[in-house]
């Protein structure tokens, strides 16, 4: 892909790199319903490596991350469940990919709770895949570490890539439309969340 990105961020595997913020207090509705979104080009596979983490205790209400495997499928979990593994593997470290994860735990449909999608479609096959229950709460807008590129409970597992357009919004479960488009060549670009 040649798709140009301005502004993105080296993250070093060698040197550990990290942003981190802490809320200062939790956000009840936001931690039932939120998106991220982020754009990321690997640099290298086979590890395992965080793409972000919301929250800095490890426990099942308190943290919630998104990381690739060894194998290179890319899973969302808190610290006891796995909500999405993909079978999909990215493995093209020429390409940009956009991924967005949207949470809405008080949706009474179970299935709506963990939305997926990469380059703007949603996923839909994923080789492990449950659900939240109704109105649990996740790490997002908890008061303790926000971490993007690596782990902050397990000290480690850095990024080693690049990263732009990182967006956290709290209190909606959005689409990709939100933070892409589709341009007059087909391709899935960025636009700015407002």
């Amino acid at each position: 892909s040649n798709l140009d990105i301005p502004t993105s961020l080296l993250f070093n595997k060698g040197h550990d790199n990290k942003l981190s913020f802490t809320p200062s207090s939790a956000v009840i509705a936001e931690r039932r319903t939120f998106t991220i979104s982020c754009w990321f080009k690997r640099c290298n596979l086979g590890v395992v490596q965080y793409l972000w983490e919301m929250g800095g205790n490890d426990n099942a209400n308190d943290r919630l991350f998104c990381r690739f495997g060894s194998d290179d499928t890319l899973r969302i979990s808190d610290s006891g469940t796995v909500f999405r593994e993909t079978v999909r593997k990215f493995r093209d470290v020429s390409a940009w990919y956009h991924l967005v994860v949207a949470f809405d735990t008080t949706d009474g449909t179970a299935g709506n709770r963990v939305k997926v999608y990469v380059n703007g479609v949603q996923e839909t096959v994923f080789g492990t895949s449950n659900n939240p229950g109704q109105n649990d709460q996740k790490g997002f807008s908890d008061d303790s570490e926000h971490t993007i590129g690596r782990t902050g409970i397990d000290n480690g597992f850095s990024f080693d890539g690049y990263m732009a357009n990182f967006d956290a919004v709290g209190g909606a479960q959005l689409t990709p439309s939100n933070f892409g488009k589709t341009d007059t060549n087909g391709q899935w670009i960025p636009i700015k969340y407002t």
